[in-house]
């Protein structure tokens, strides 16, 4: 994720704010402020800055209001830092409740646990005069009508020519779809495409994708190109489809972890030895299982250790302490590590790191 590699290469102190940022009650903006008002006076009492402070004054109005706002229950973290608000992020639930740290990392696992690494999704609605695609923040509308579209009533030999002629462009339209999509999906190496729209469009686009489109496809029995459909059903199955494919993906990351061999590591102390030496590739941290030990921090990402004397002979002036889970998401995003949340897994300190290959 490249904003985390961004704040981790970021000096800090830093403020981490979690709030409960839902706007689905009529006092839902009172709230709101109540709660930053409380967290703000703990980051305050433990000595944030007031410039750092009047940034996440700023950001928490802009919730207040319900600027760009998603609907429903939500959460929000901000992260900030001298003076600028360094992450302003949604999280699909608000927290349990609202917190605040004010430390030398940023506490930053419990967003990690919504925020897996992005899945990039492609979705085409389509029908038999085209498709609509939509890929991040871009839509694209494709208009693949050729005439004759509709079969007509009748017999003879005049109908079975209208009716092969309907039959090929149909096929066409499908195909030019399924270019685009094509295309879609290679342009920004899409995890996902979600497949809605009219049924038969949606069988004959599916037959004419290329393979690695045609690997990545869901289809859904919802939405549709024309006016006023409604489009909450869409939305609930699509991430219905992207939260089953994050899921798959963090169970393929556990499965790897379990067959690294003599490549995984467990325990604070031994992943903190493999970070300073920038060997870790992938992260993994329970986020209800990892230790509660602290760890030293020095200015750069990878400078942590479980002793502040080790820093010291290093010639490192030591930060912190702060939360082991801190330090390390902190140095596996500075040195190009993944990080991956957990559930479960037998890890000491519920800490593991798969090592690069030598």
């Amino acid at each position: 994720m490249q904003w985390l590699r961004d704040i981790a290469r970021t000096s800090g102190p830093f403020a981490t704010v979690y709030l409960d940022a839902s706007h689905n009650t009529p006092d839902a903006p009172h709230l709101i402020e109540l709660s930053w008002r409380s967290s703000r006076a703990e980051l305050a009492g433990a000595g944030a800055d007031e410039a750092t402070l009047a940034a996440l004054d700023t950001a928490v109005a802009r919730t207040v209001e319900a600027v760009d706002h998603p609907s429903g229950a939500v959460g929000q973290v901000l992260v900030a830092a001298g003076g600028s608000v360094l992450l302003d992020r949604w999280l699909p639930a608000p927290p349990a409740q609202a917190h605040a740290h004010w430390a030398d990392a940023p506490h930053l696992l419990p967003a990690l646990a919504q925020l897996p690494e992005r899945l990039v999704t492609v979705l085409a609605v389509v029908d038999a005069t085209g498709a609509d695609l939509y890929t991040g923040r871009r839509a694209e509308h494709l208009d693949t009508y050729r005439y004759p579209l509709h079969q007509v009533r009748g017999g003879g030999l005049a109908h079975l020519k209208m009716r092969h002629r309907v039959e090929e462009n149909e096929r066409a339209s499908a195909a030019d779809v399924a270019r685009a999509i094509d295309d879609a999906v290679a342009d920004t190496g899409a995890d996902l495409l979600v497949l809605a729209g009219e049924t038969q469009s949606r069988s004959r686009v599916r037959r004419a994708l290329g393979a690695e489109a045609d690997r990545i496809a869901e289809e859904v029995d919802a939405g549709g190109r024309a006016p006023g459909t409604a489009e909450d059903e869409l939305d609930r199955e699509a991430a219905r489809l992207v939260d089953d494919r994050i899921h798959a993906l963090r169970r393929d990351e556990v499965r790897r972890y379990r067959e690294a061999g003599g490549r995984a590591v467990d325990g604070v102390a031994p992943v903190a030895e493999a970070l300073r030496a920038a060997q870790v590739d992938t992260l993994y941290l329970d986020p209800e299982r990892v230790s509660d030990r602290k760890l030293w921090l020095g200015p750069e990402p990878e400078q942590l250790a479980t002793d502040r004397d080790q820093l010291t002979a290093l010639g490192i002036d030591a930060l912190g302490p702060v939360e082991a889970a801190d330090a390390l998401v902190r140095a596996a995003a500075g040195t190009g590590a993944t990080v991956v949340p957990v559930d479960g897994e037998p890890l000491a300190d519920g800490t593991g790191a798969i090592l690069r290959g030598g």
